[in-house]
């Protein structure tokens, strides 16, 4: 393989995950084959560029591609011409559609579970939450798709594996209690003002908790004013992976970052900011019995919310339970499953 297109966006609305789980396949991939050229394709905004370039990575910034999917990606194809096409995008393609790109270059589709994702070559879904519904469809048997799913293919990024390496290191004299809240890169629903909120009024001064800001969070101004009421033992820092991997509880949006806290070893209490996430978070917690769930936003209560983070922040045994589990299961080799997968075409 020479060539790879990725179909990829990063904007506010949906945040960072998907680019950088596909920033770090396109650089193992890189290590297997210098030779090869990749470029990806996507609506992008300025944070994601920046990871682009700071990559070195070639990509086409198309707003268009939004309102017309399909057609853009086509021409994109047709024009670079890649030997295999990543695409990382939730998008409802259809069978038809994925059956013209099949005659043109080899489709690896990822995480998206759509009409024609039973019909590309490969399919990956990097989950351990998904219904056993869906694993088991009869469509997933046809003579199109190879199709690998489970936690060993979640994709966790270099500089995590790096970042946890370095923190296990450290003498335990150097670590200092703290809990952190991460909502994602750009919080589209405000989770982490109305936690914070909630904790300003329970007036919890005996935890230690930093909210990490993801680089693109949408509502500043709202956190600014909130922050003037803030007791001392509540900051903001910029989302960092150390301050991620240095915590002793995290309080998270479900989605990437807490398969990145499992890793970690992170005890981890989950909140859905959309009810598709909030039932993800439910069968990750009835499965494995890794993270305590509380539902979606809407749903939860602030006596709820803090009890639980008091169980959580106070039981030595559950959190050293939930290390382990969360650990077993997500070993850190996910990228490179996927690229021996990519690379073995």
């Amino acid at each position: 393989m020479k060539t790879v297109l990725f179909r990829v966006d990063a904007y506010p609305q949906i945040g960072l995950g998907h680019i950088i789980r596909s920033v770090s396949i396109y650089k193992e991939l890189r290590k297997k084959n210098t030779r090869l050229n990749g470029k990806f394709l996507g609506f992008y905004d300025c944070t994601a560029i920046e990871i682009l370039e700071n990559n070195d990575i070639e990509y086409n910034n198309k707003r268009v591609i939004i309102e017309d999917e399909e057609e853009t990606l086509l021409k994109e194809i047709r024009a670079y011409n890649p030997e295999l096409v990543f695409i990382d995008k939730l998008y409802d393609y259809t069978k038809d559609y994925i059956l013209k790109l099949r005659n043109i270059t080899y489709v690896v589709m990822f995480h998206n579970l759509c009409h024609g994702a039973y019909y590309v070559h490969k399919f990956i879904l990097p989950s351990a939450h998904t219904d056993n519904s869906i694993i088991q469809y009869p469509e997933w048997n046809n003579d199109y798709v190879d199709f690998y799913w489970g936690p060993e293919y979640i994709p966790i990024n270099d500089n995590l594996i790096k970042v946890r390496t370095e923190v296990n290191s450290l003498d335990s004299g150097q670590k200092k209690p703290y809990a952190v809240i991460t909502t994602g890169g750009s919080d589209p629903e405000g989770v982490a003002l109305k936690l914070l909120d909630w904790l300003i009024e329970s007036k919890i001064e005996d935890i230690n908790i930093i909210f990490l800001k993801g680089k693109s969070f949408i509502h500043k101004e709202q956190l600014k004013l909130l922050s003037r009421k803030f007791p001392d033992n509540i900051s903001i820092k910029d989302f960092n992976y150390k301050s991620l991997a240095s915590a002793t509880l995290a309080i998270s949006t479900f989605g990437v970052s807490t398969y990145e806290l499992m890793y970690l070893g992170i005890p981890t209490i989950s909140i859905g900011h959309a009810y598709i996430n909030a039932l993800g978070s439910m069968i990750l917690k009835r499965r494995y019995n890794s993270i305590i769930d509380l539902g979606h936003i809407n749903d939860l209560n602030k006596n709820d919310f803090i009890s639980n983070m008091r169980w959580l922040w106070n039981d030595f045994e559950l959190k050293e339970e939930f290390k382990k589990q969360g650990q077993q299961l997500i070993d850190g080799k996910g990228i490179e499953r996927i690229t021996n997968i990519l690379t073995n075409i």
